[in-house]
């Protein structure tokens, strides 16, 4: 269980650990940064991307472009996940893949130990509205429930109006698990 990433000193932001970590473990956790991740087997297909697109997800950006995507050696469909690597080999995320789009990755996790199965998006769904519920307090009956990559789901939106969810699918990825 890793609670919270914590960077040395001039490499950016420090995190702090969330309460819940704090009252299970006592203290901060040091983690190992989840974006300087080793390069591991995993079993989707990768995709390599230019220094300017490794910076841009080690900064948080959530998309690879068409343009930045210097080695795919394909073997995927559109909507398929894919590993991305930077141009040393490092893991630096996965995502869903389209080769029609000028998105051509969407990142879902920065995290190796991620598994985009069903418990995984049903996790960040869930995650979403609880958030939602919390924040939007007496008006949680009319709200966006799911927003798309500020909750981890890229190209999903789900919209609460009373008794009915109105969702909007934006990518081939979140086409391919919508019914979860």
């Amino acid at each position: 269980l890793i609670c919270v990433r914590v960077r040395k000193a001039g490499e950016g932001r420090t995190f702090r650990a969330p309460a819940f970590c704090r009252r299970i473990h006592g203290k901060t956790i040091k983690a190992k940064d989840p974006l300087r991740g080793e390069t591991m087997n995993r079993d989707y297909p990768s995709v390599t991307v230019t220094k300017k697109a490794e910076r841009a997800i080690r900064a948080g950006h959530p998309w690879v472009y068409d343009a930045e995507v210097t080695d795919d050696p394909g073997g995927w469909a559109d909507g398929d996940i894919a590993d991305v690597y930077a141009p040393n080999g490092k893991w630096l995320g996965a995502g869903f893949v389209n080769g029609t789009s000028k998105l051509r990755v969407r990142l879902l996790t920065r995290n190796a130990n991620d598994r985009p199965d069903e418990a995984f998006f049903r996790r960040r769904i869930r995650y979403a509205v609880e958030y939602r519920r919390a924040v939007m307090g007496e008006q949680f009956s009319a709200c966006r429930l799911v927003f798309g990559e500020s909750d981890g789901l890229p190209g999903f939106t789900a919209d609460r109006y009373n008794d009915v969810i109105v969702t909007e699918v934006l990518c081939a990825g979140t086409d391919r698990i919508r019914m979860i």
